[in-house]
């Protein structure tokens, strides 16, 4: 049992295993003074949280979403990314891969428009959103079509996976103003802020302050409790989700998932909260039919259909608790 607010050291593990039932108990906290003092939230309860649609919309509307995505042996990484984008409700997704990835490609989804690389410039003045990195591999090759990105794309920017680690590879500058998201798991956070993995797992909450800090956007940083942050925003600990997702394809399924939420118009940080929210919210489902042994990312794609139901909902459920911990209700 607990008092005014969950603490960080509820939500976050090992902690929270050692936790069990948790009671949170009002004693008397006026709402004002919690939300005063708060350093963090996350969601009470498992509301539809998606952005509405209008009944003379058409797919124009709900974002045009350029991924560059998939080498000669990763094509998956591409496919899961593209086809969560199309579930999250994207009007049009253009994926820019590997010459060989073509035919698996347009047969897994045809709804995809299919392009190589060399169509980037293009590519950049058609999209709303531009999601980099899943399963593209780490090269100068690479490192240059993101350095074209970053001075000239106008649009957000979500880097994943091989785009991160091209970064810490080649000590890149980023700077980026037009929105930034960036998702790295803890090894990926270790290398973009060259410091040991144990550091990191040591303070995720602060790891993910410095990783936002440093690249100047929306950080989140990828573990059995997700952290999202932003500067001038408070820090969500994500409490969705399970250990079934620790499969290969799940990381780039949640970069597809956020990339539709971006393209519809939602700003980088509450793309990322609620992508990540979502995606877990989706694991559940997908753990809740396979069991977490046997669940693949595909079932993740397969249940996002179970969490993407009703209206968006303008204003954050859940209430503060102290600097020292984060709101659960």
């Amino acid at each position: 049992m607990t008092f005014g607010g969950l603490k960080r050291g509820h939500l976050l593990y090992p902690g929270k295993d050692y936790c069990g039932i948790t009671k949170l108990v009002s004693i008397g906290f006026h709402d004002q003074t919690i939300q005063e003092y708060a350093s963090a939230f996350t969601f009470a309860d498992e509301r539809n949280i998606m952005p509405p649609r209008a009944n003379d919309s058409n797919k124009g509307t709900y974002g045009k979403i350029l991924m560059i995505t998939g080498n000669e042996t990763m094509s998956g990484a591409a496919a899961f990314a593209g086809e969560a984008a199309l579930r999250m409700g994207a009007g049009l997704v253009k994926i820019l891969s590997d010459e060989s990835n073509r035919g698996i490609l347009q047969t897994r989804l045809p709804e995809c428009l299919f392009g190589t690389r060399n169509q980037l410039k293009e590519s950049l003045e058609w999209c709303d959103c531009i999601l980099f990195g899943p399963g593209i591999g780490v090269s100068e090759q690479t490192r240059d079509m993101l350095q074209y990105i970053m001075e000239h794309g106008k649009k957000p920017l979500i880097i994943d996976a091989d785009g991160l680690n091209t970064i810490s590879r080649y000590q890149m500058d980023v700077q980026y103003e037009y929105g930034l998201i960036l998702t790295p798991h803890l090894m990926e956070g270790a290398r973009l802020l060259s410091k040991p993995l144990e550091e990191i797992k040591k303070d995720i909450c602060q790891a993910a302050e410095d990783i936002a800090r440093k690249y100047h956007g929306t950080a989140v940083l990828k573990d059995a409790a997700t952290v999202v942050t932003e500067k001038s925003h408070l820090l969500y600990i994500n409490q969705s989700g399970n250990h079934g997702m620790a499969t290969g394809g799940s990381g780039d399924v949640l970069a597809g998932m956020i990339a539709g939420l971006l393209g519809s118009g939602m700003s980088s940080y509450e793309a990322a909260i609620k992508g990540v929210y979502l995606h877990g919210l989706a694991g559940n489902a997908a753990r809740d039919e396979k069991g977490p042994y046997s669940m693949i990312a595909s079932d993740i794609l397969k249940h996002i259909k179970d969490v993407t139901g009703g209206e968006y909902e303008s204003v954050l459920p859940g209430a503060c608790s102290y600097r020292s911990g984060c709101n659960l209700q």
